[in-house]
């Protein structure tokens, strides 16, 4: 049984591959090998060249994978940064004094005020609660509409720059299955490294074949 376990993508069967693509989130490396050997089937070629067609299509997939991505990098870098600064703007006594001073302009504090992190952040949260309550609770609406648009069967943005990308792509090669070329597309859309890591396969293919025995690559039955 340890002998017959596979040890590689290629070695597992078709029904295997299918049910990875379709799980939750799919599988990136699934949706490769079902279109792997769609290609093998279609061009009528080996394994590796399939392989060389597979690098083409995912760099002519990630295309635009820097400008889809901008929008979430940008959230993530904004999020991050008001999170951490919003620690030393309510406790922080020198950067709450000179945040007052230039867009605040509220009442300083009594003398002993501010003796303690704690009292200080009781004097800013008279104009740091505002805010925060608002985003907090603009947050928590944004999160409840998003989840009646899916109970509605909305696609949302991400979904539907997923199902973009798939549509050119199945345009470009209209020779491949158009459900298999679909999967990998939604797979590798924000995900530009597929092709550079395709580009390193012969060297594992060779290595695998140097290694003979049960390494041995096998050529995926059809």
């Amino acid at each position: 049984m340890v002998r017959e376990m596979p040890r590689h993508i290629s070695e597992l069967s078709g029904e295997m591959l299918f049910l990875m693509t379709k799980t939750q989130g799919g599988s990136l490396i699934a949706s490769r090998e079902r279109l792997r050997r769609d290609i093998m089937w279609v061009d009528d070629v080996d394994y590796e060249a399939a392989g060389v067609r597979i690098v083409e299509i995912a760099r002519y997939g990630t295309g635009e994978s820097a400008l889809l991505k901008a929008p979430y990098y940008a959230g993530w870098v904004t999020a991050q940064a008001a999170g951490w600064a919003s620690i030393p703007l309510v406790f922080s006594l020198e950067l709450a004094m000179s945040f007052n001073r230039h867009y605040v302009m509220a009442p300083l504090p009594d003398e002993g005020g501010t003796d303690t992190l704690l009292e200080v952040g009781i004097w800013t949260w008279q104009w740091m609660e505002p805010p925060l309550g608002t985003f907090s609770f603009f947050l928590l609406c944004a999160q409840f509409g998003a989840q009646q648009r899916a109970n509605l069967g909305i696609k949302p943005f991400t979904a539907r720059l997923r199902s973009r990308k798939a549509n050119q792509l199945c345009a470009a090669f209209p020779q491949y299955d158009r459900s298999i070329l679909r999967d990998y597309a939604k797979a590798i859309c924000f995900d530009d490294a597929d092709a550079d890591g395709l580009d390193n396969e012969p060297l594992w293919l060779e290595r695998s074949r140097a290694a003979g025995g049960r390494d041995n690559v096998k050529t995926p039955s059809m």
